[in-house]
């Protein structure tokens, strides 16, 4: 599909905590006529300050195509010609922009008039996006806390679920409600429940909103990455339904939901899960007294727990790391 004068060219970002349908979401982009979309995780808006201090040409040429990583394998060469050239023609752009300038330039190349880029972290960069990149719309999935617990713990039996889950989803949700207000027409708040239980209504009004036709065939998409399966984007399933929604009374121990339960009132978000999630299966706050005796001593320990796996886990740069944890912290 050519571009037209009355397509946008607004490059479309998706954010939202892992397991809330970002994956499925940007592959549906994908599947517009037109629209190049990359799936894999994005970090460019959280490294291009780094970049920036890179004094060597052909090194930031070098990292900004690794950061980047093409999905479209045919034309990662001509990318990264196309980058050096641009940074050794104008070494004092920024980072941002020379990432922005390539991007366009790819959907040109490849015969697209517009890109979509996911990145789960995003939303504690949605203020930069939205303020340095005029054009750009972003969207936030939404997942319950709850399921999106239980879909971490199905992966990852291991790793501390309830307090990270629970703050992560507070910030987000937080920088979602103050962006919907500021950017009414250029971000918006996508339900994981609504996507999958609704998908045609749904698919339809985001198509709208983003300024491209609908069809039918879009919800035609792989089941891509289940939480019981290590990341992947291939699947012998298709289409979207409800097998996903509110599963966490039987993925998640009692006292577990109890605990989850404890930290709405702690960050609270008693208002919010009211006018998000009015058709949650359980009642929050409804926990026998043994629940919340065990729910209060786990999250006594949750805090050692996750920093434990976030400070191992994470092979990043000091400057990074220090960085990222401290913009997560402050919401921003």
């Amino acid at each position: 599909m050519a571009p037209t004068p009355d397509t946008p060219r607004s490059p479309i970002f998706v954010s939202g905590r892992q397991h809330s349908g970002n994956t499925v979401t940007a592959l549906l982009l994908g599947q517009i006529p037109g629209v190049y979309s990359q799936v894999a995780e994005s970090v460019v808006l959280e490294q291009h300050h780094l970049l920036d201090r890179d004094r060597d040409p052909a090194s930031r040429a070098r990292r900004l195509t690794r950061l980047i990583d093409l999905e479209a394998p045919a034309h990662r060469e001509w990318l990264a010609e196309y980058i050096l050239s641009a940074v050794r023609d104008a070494p004092d752009t920024p980072t941002l922009q020379l990432y922005l300038d390539a991007m366009n330039a790819v959907s040109t190349h490849m015969g697209c008039h517009r890109w979509a880029q996911k990145g789960t972290s995003y939303i504690f960069y949605a203020k930069e996006i939205l303020e340095r990149i005029p054009d750009s719309r972003l969207l936030y999935m939404l997942r319950n806390p709850w399921d999106l617990a239980a879909s971490e713990r199905r992966r990852n039996h291991r790793v501390e679920v309830i307090l990270s889950t629970m703050m992560g989803w507070s910030r987000g949700s937080r920088i979602a409600e103050q962006c919907s207000t500021a950017y009414p027409d250029r971000f918006r708040v996508l339900r994981y429940e609504d996507l999958a239980g609704r998908p045609a209504e749904t698919v339809k009004s985001l198509c709208d909103w983003i300024g491209e036709p609908y069809d039918d065939a879009l919800l035609d998409i792989p089941h891509v990455n289940p939480a019981e399966n290590k990341y992947s984007l291939e699947s012998k399933t298709r289409g979207l339904n409800t097998s996903r929604i509110f599963q966490y009374p039987d993925r998640l121990m009692p006292y577990e939901i109890a605990a989850m339960d404890l930290l709405v009132e702690r960050y609270g978000l008693g208002d919010a899960m009211a006018r998000w999630y009015p058709e949650l299966p359980h009642t929050i706050g409804k926990a026998s007294a043994r629940n919340m005796k065990q729910a209060r001593k786990s999250l006594r320990i949750a805090p050692i727990r996750y920093g434990w796996f976030y400070l191992t886990r994470i092979k990043r740069s000091p400057t990074y790391l220090i960085a990222r944890t401290w913009r997560r912290l402050r919401g921003e």
